[in-house]
Formats: C-alpha cells, structure tokens, sequence
C-alpha cells in the first residue's frame, strides 16, 4: 500500500489497474521472498492471512468530518474592481474520515468525472483527508456548505472507484492461494533434487548441510604375477560401478542445468572440467584427468586404475551441433578406444 499523506490532484495519477497490478506482483514477489525451507516448516494459514491483511483493499466510503476549533487569521481579498484588501476571518482545519485505500482517490480510473477540490493531504494511514476552509463569519450554513463541497468532490468517483477494484479484490484470496501452492510445489521439487545429489537439511530447517558421501570404492585386483599372468589379462570395472559413473554424470547434468550461471558461456572444456572434479573426488582408488592422450588422441575424461595406471573409464563431451557432427564424435571416441577400453560414453552438451 502507499504511504500515507497523499497529494496530487484527485484521478489524474497512474491508471488504476496498474497500481492493481503492482499490488499483485508485491504479494507474488512476497511470497517468493519466503525462505522455504522445506514444505511443512510453515504455517500456510497465517501466511495466507497475514497476506491477505496487507494487501486486500476494501470498498471506499466517506465517514464523518472533524473540525478543529476556529482559528482567527488575517486574510487578503479582492474587490469587484481587482483591488486587494485585509479582512480578519476563521479558519478551521478538517479531517473528513474515510475507508479503504486513499490512494484510489489519485488514480486514473476507467470512468471518471475531473473535480479539482483544495485539500492539504490525504492521510493513508489514520484514514483521514485533510483540509481546510475559511470562514468570513461564523455561520454554521456556510460552514456546511463548505465541508459538504469537498465531500461531494471526493465522493463523486466513489462507486466507480469500487467497481474498479472489485475483480481485485474477489480474486485476491484465490490469486495468493495459487502462488502459495506454486512456491510448495517447487519446494518439494528442490527437496527432492536435494535428496537427489546428497543435500540434506539439518533438524533445525535453517540452513542446508552436506551428508558426508562415501566414495565408492573400486574393488582391488589380485594381480597375477608377471610370469602367470596372460598377456591378455586386464583390468576392468564391474558393471554397477560403471553404472554409477554414468548415473553420477546424468545428475550433475541435471543439477547444472538449472543454475544458468555456472554454463553460460563456458565452453567445452570448462563444462568437461565440472564434470571432471563430481568424478576424480567420488571414487577410491583411481585417478582422473582430461585431455589425456590416449591411442590416437585426446580424450576429455579419463579415469584411470590408480594401482596399475590402466584405463577405467574413458569419456568424450560434444556440444551439439547436429547429426552429421554427433555422429564424427562417436568416430571420434572408438578411434581413442583399445580393445581394453570396454567401459566408455559420448557426453552432449545440448
């Protein structure tokens, strides 16, 4: 809502649906602003209230008027004849009350009849208008007949004032119900992603921690001895952790695509190295590096048996650039392959 002590001349402001509008995006971003923490640390209900407290506005209407007692000043006039002279008279300060919004009163309505009324301010927060009259003698006609001038001024727009706000104000409740049940549906979505990628929230709910991961361990080898062993023999990873390396990649994808500002604008080998650091820290017992020389070129992510030095895991990342490239990568990556290479993935970047 707007401050209190409004002025300007009476429905020459903003149009009123903008300032709906505004009002609206307010209690959006409000409750976008909330730091939720998980789905149920709230209570929706008080929420919803104190929301629909802060910003429902209900129908205008003109209250009674209170005067100040009299005041005796001096005051400048003009004659028939353009000459000035001084005449003592009365002045009275008053505050004609009112409800709703005050700051209807300036906006630009959708019908609107021009009244030009000499008012101080508009008072927003006590609900009063203030202004004053002069009075050349203390006559209660004249007195009324002043007061009930800027009552009629201001009361005139009154009802299409009302009808302007009335979809507002009908939909309110049902408009913040929306935006709430929105936010909860992405903070259950961001508490399962959380979940998803080892976050955890501590029993506090106020701040997230990370869970301790455990690396996986690839399984030590019994080498044979040099004599026994075939020279065919090699090492290789089983089949779930191979899985995992490729379950870890799809997620930190996932994880990363909704943080804009950790690819945009990185190329290639910046995306490869996000990569890189989620592999070389999650398993025991390897080493990992990109652009390494392999067979007949560079592969981006090598993962490598750090007791032996062979190959784990090799790993090529593409952006996309159409079919016929997607295709030269694959060439690419059996031409990086030897026939101990059995575990490997062309990564795009879309």
């Amino acid at each position: 809502m707007k401050d209190h002590n409004l002025t300007g001349q009476l429905h020459r402001g903003e149009y009123i649906e903008t300032y709906l509008s505004t009002l609206r995006k307010q209690y959006e971003e409000e409750v976008r602003s909330i730091e939720w923490l998980n789905a149920t640390q709230y209570n929706i209900e008080q929420i919803k209230d104190r929301l629909l407290s802060k910003y429902k506005i209900g129908p205008v209407k003109l209250l009674d008027s209170i005067p100040s007692t009299p005041k005796r000043i001096t005051k400048t006039f003009k004659n028939d004849w353009g000459q000035s002279y001084q005449k003592d008279v009365q002045e009275m300060e008053i505050s004609l009350g009112f409800e709703g919004d005050g700051y209807l009163f300036l906006c630009t309505l959708s019908q609107n009849q021009i009244v030009y009324p000499e008012y101080d301010s508009i008072d927003n927060l006590n609900k009063f208008i203030r202004f004053r009259i002069v009075l050349e003698t203390l006559d209660k006609a004249e007195y009324d007949r002043k007061v009930n001038k800027i009552r009629t001024d201001f009361g005139v727009n009154i009802p299409t004032i009302n009808k302007d706000i009335s979809s507002y104000s009908i939909t309110l409740e049902n408009s913040i119900d929306e935006i709430i049940n929105k936010q909860l549906d992405f903070v259950k979505k961001k508490e399962s992603f959380l979940n998803e990628i080892g976050l955890v929230k501590n029993s506090f709910g106020q701040e997230i921690t990370p869970q301790i991961i455990k690396k996986k361990v690839i399984p030590q080898i019994n080498k044979p001895s040099e004599d026994k062993r075939s020279k065919n023999s090699y090492v290789t990873l089983k089949q779930d952790i191979y899985q995992d390396i490729l379950t870890t990649i799809n997620n930190v994808g996932k994880a990363i695509e909704k943080k804009p500002n950790i690819y945009k604008e990185k190329d290639e080998p910046a995306l490869r190295d996000i990569l890189l650091l989620f592999l070389e820290t999650r398993y025991e017992g390897t080493t990992a590096t990109g652009e390494t020389f392999n067979k007949s070129g560079k592969t981006d992510i090598l993962l490598k048996y750090a007791n032996t030095g062979e190959n784990l895991f090799v790993g090529e990342c593409k952006i996309w650039r159409g079919k016929n490239d997607f295709f030269n990568a694959i060439d690419q990556l059996l031409g990086y392959l030897t026939l101990r290479d059995t575990k490997t993935a062309l990564i795009i970047f879309v």
